[in-house]
């Protein structure tokens, strides 16, 4: 199983706060969003990461590169921005098996990542994905949705763009297969573009329902919040 890690994003809605440097360098509690991420992966066992960047690389390289996480750090720069899926196909040399994709501004601190690979290997679907079940109703808009049947398999994604269809959200954590490549495009595809492709298509992903908290730091409130919540993280990785 390979890891990468999405960290090349610009970050305008938060421009007043991150003064033109990375989004996943932002304060929260004693570290940042990615090094959650990064300690997420050393603790699940990983021995290497893949990190896109894009946006403020140099800093963000350097950043990383003088702490010690106990796995070894690979950095993918983009010249021009890609969107995440396409992140993906630009890396497919790397990721040459399944893998899993963290984002560096989202965290789903306690989710339970030996259940979900054991979902994973036991349904053999093309995409293995954590979903939340939210009740706030303002917050669902805040989030793409999906529909899952009795095994856990999607029937429906939604854009949350498209209002409230379900309570059920996307949290920051998907294993692939290799097969997504066949349904990545060059023209900055995002990840959430890419599983509804999927799932219109009637390929079988897969949703385990975790009960970790969902962080996500994309604009002033929702990084409020994550500040919020940071004794669980701190309980988790200290």
């Amino acid at each position: 199983m390979k890891a990468i890690i999405l960290a090349a994003g610009m970050g305008t809605r938060l421009q007043a706060l991150t003064n033109g440097s990375s989004k996943q360098l932002l304060p929260l509690g004693t570290a940042t969003p990615i090094e959650y991420c990064i300690r997420m992966l050393s603790y699940f066992g990983f021995s290497e990461v893949l990190i896109t960047a894009h946006h403020d690389a140099g800093h963000l390289i350097d950043y990383l590169s003088k702490k010690d996480f106990g796995l070894q750090l690979i950095f993918s720069v983009e010249d021009d921005l890609l969107n995440n899926a396409s992140s993906l196909l630009y890396n497919r040399s790397y990721l040459n098996s399944d893998f899993l994709v963290l984002s560096g501004n989202h965290l789903a601190p306690t989710v339970e990542y030996k259940k979900i690979m054991t979902f994973h290997q036991k349904m053999k679907g093309i995409s293995t994905v954590a979903l939340k079940y939210i009740h706030d109703e303002k917050l669902l808009l805040n989030y793409d949705q999906a529909a899952i049947d009795e095994k856990g398999r999607i029937t429906h994604s939604f854009f949350r763009t498209e209002g409230t269809k379900s309570h059920l959200i996307y949290a920051p954590f998907w294993i692939f297969t290799t097969g997504v490549f066949e349904y990545i495009t060059k023209d900055k595809m995002s990840v959430q573009t890419l599983l509804n492709k999927l799932v219109v298509n009637h390929e079988n992903v897969y949703g385990y329902v975790t009960s970790s908290d969902v962080l996500s730091i994309n604009t002033p409130e929702s990084y409020d919040d994550a500040k919020e919540k940071m004794d669980q993280l701190t309980k988790v990785f200290y």
